[in-house]
């Protein structure tokens, strides 16, 4: 009989994690409010939640018919960048006071995070590893009031759900995470993991339509087609000169690369992610989706030249996902994932001093470089080391 490790010997359930997670998203949202100071961003004073302030200033954009993509610098100090179906999302929100408001949506958005880990029905000490193993990279995404752990757990129980062939759902939460950041469409490549694709196109549809139209029982079709036109536009023209936590800024601070690149190598980057594709005798491998996702959330942050710190909580929920279903070695995997750990969700803490970290880690993208490599070894994965055996009709 195999000896119990020390995520199995835990003596309270993962369940407790909720309140753990619960208890931090609170702490943080009142630090938020009540002790940290204003900053500057975009020569606008800036609060330490202004993406909440953003969120909740989308619905009453939106009730009051205005562009939901302008500059408002008297209530926020960045661009809102989601659909108008999130707009319509916060309307819970917009009634709140900010400092309850504020610590409810951090509360929501790690509760959706626990839930998606759940749903994916690890062991107990898989489970504990877990939700261990990302806690500081949900504190970073939350201390930014930011919709990337709410993102990661709806793409992992979409994972799930699809697995569990609870289509309906499943499409629900990953064209949810499109209609909050645009790049949750490539998570839809889960297309090919399912027997089930008519039922896959047929809810697509519906969601689609429920997400894209909802909003026009307020606003109406012309107005809405209208904010979906200004949305394209934003996006178009929100393309500034930055590299982020990306491979593009590996290249760039490594070695001097500049926008030049930037259209080619996330050309690349499709490419390579649609390498497992050739695949298809894998694709009902029961390896093959997990893998896949978790090849597709890394995808998101590496080649995303907006990539901020707070982003990494999918990222780091992807590696901790390859880890628990990896057939690679196991001292291969421990390796890489405390690369991962360390460089990543350490980073920004004093276990590394602050000359190494400001001269070091943070100019040269350090970040981000245990992820590239994870990703790598995942396309290796995917593409040489799965079986080729084809699932019955």
């Amino acid at each position: 009989m195999t000896k119990p490790n020390f995520w199995e010997r835990l003596p309270f359930s993962p369940k407790l994690w909720l309140l753990f997670y619960l208890l931090m998203a609170l702490g943080v949202s009142l630090q938020l409010y009540y002790l940290r100071g204003n900053t500057i961003l975009h020569d606008i004073e800036s609060t330490p939640y202004n993406n909440y302030l953003i969120f909740k200033q989308s619905f009453w954009h939106l009730l009051a018919h205005k562009d939901l993509y302008d500059w408002y610098p008297t209530e926020t100090a960045d661009l809102f960048k989601y659909s108008p179906f999130f707009a319509l999302l916060m309307a819970p929100w917009a009634f709140l006071p900010t400092p309850i408001g504020l610590a409810l949506w951090n509360m929501v958005n790690v509760g959706i995070f626990f839930w998606g880990i759940r749903q994916i029905r690890l062991p107990k000490g898989s489970a504990h590893f877990f939700m261990a193993f990302v806690f500081m990279e949900l504190v970073s995404s939350t201390q930014n009031s930011q919709t990337n752990a709410l993102i990661a757990g709806l793409l992992l129980a979409g994972l799930a759900l699809l697995r569990r062939e609870q289509i309906f759902w499943a499409l629900g939460a990953l064209w949810l995470t499109v209609y909050i950041k645009l790049f949750g469409i490539v998570a839809l490549m889960l297309f090919f993991s399912t027997p089930k694709k008519g039922k896959f196109i047929a809810y697509s549809v519906f969601w689609v339509l429920f997400y894209s139209l909802s909003p026009a029982l307020y606003t109406g079709l012309d107005e809405l087609w209208w904010q979906y036109q200004n949305w394209g536009r934003m996006l178009a023209e929100d393309h500034g000169i930055s590299y982020g936590f990306s491979l593009m800024g590996i290249l760039h601070s490594w070695f001097g690369f500049g926008d030049e690149i930037k259209k080619p190598v996330l050309l690349v980057g499709v490419l390579l992610m649609l390498l497992p594709l050739l695949r298809w005798k894998s694709f009902y491998q029961p390896r093959f989706a997990p893998l896949l996702l978790a090849a597709i959330m890394i995808w998101v942050i590496i080649f995303n030249h907006r990539a901020e710190s707070a982003t990494f909580i999918i990222a780091i929920s992807a590696a901790a996902l390859w880890y628990l279903r990896s057939a690679l070695p196991k001292k291969f995997r421990l390796s890489l994932l405390l690369f991962c750990f360390i460089f990543s969700s350490l980073s920004p803490t004093d276990i590394f001093p602050a000359f190494i970290r400001n001269q070091f880690i943070i100019p040269y993208c350090i970040k981000a470089l245990g992820f590239v490599v994870l990703y790598f070894v995942l396309l290796y994965e995917l593409l040489f080391l799965l079986p080729k055996k084809q699932a019955a009709n």
